[in-house]
């Protein structure tokens, strides 16, 4: 365990984790850890032990005061996902701009699209097993899921970034997530 950090899961049979990366349809144990101290945790290779003995080494990303990291370990092979994403509508935005002469004209800036993305989880064990799946996407999301929103990086940028975060017990078999989203994609 890591000094002034609370390691949110311990049991690093029992929690799987999907990539956060956009589309990565690989699991892995992983440790979820919230960073309690007073200065940041910096980046580096980090190596995990369970009773004195290593059971994995991973890159430990930068991590801010309070936030959580999720260290990758090792591949879990016995977890099948498979994610996609379709569009489902597009409509026009318009904004008003008043031209050289002092009319006021409707202009298309670009479109409201609107996406349905689904995670599919296959669990190959022979119990159920708990695992956290993430997604990132550039947009805001409404889905019953814990979902973390951050501000746009830059100022042009018109569309937040959010996080998903799934926590959910699977049994043998498959389980299907669904979420949708909403993006302006501006004309070029």
């Amino acid at each position: 365990m890591i000094a002034g950090a609370v390691l949110l899961k311990s049991a690093l049979s029992k929690v799987p984790v999907v990539g956060t990366r956009p589309l990565t349809d690989n699991f892995w144990y992983a440790l979820a850890i919230r960073n309690t101290f007073k200065v940041p945790f910096t980046i580096g290779i980090t190596t995990a032990y369970q009773q004195r003995r290593p059971i994995g080494q991973g890159l430990m990303p930068f991590t801010a005061v309070g936030d959580e990291a999720v260290l990758r370990l090792t591949p879990a092979t016995e977890f099948v996902g498979d994610q996609k994403e379709r569009e489902i509508s597009r409509e026009p935005v318009t904004e008003k701009r008043e031209t050289k002469n002092g009319k006021t004209e409707v202009v298309q800036i670009g479109w409201r699209v609107t996406t349905e993305g689904s995670v599919k989880v296959h669990n190959t064990r022979s119990e159920p097993v708990t695992v956290i799946v993430r997604r990132t996407v550039e947009v805001k999301v409404s889905d019953k899921a814990e979902v973390k929103v951050q501000p746009s990086a830059r100022i042009a940028d018109r569309n937040p970034t959010s996080e998903i975060r799934w926590q959910l017990t699977i049994p043998q078999g498959e389980k299907t997530l669904t979420y949708q989203n909403r993006k302006l994609v501006i004309m070029e």
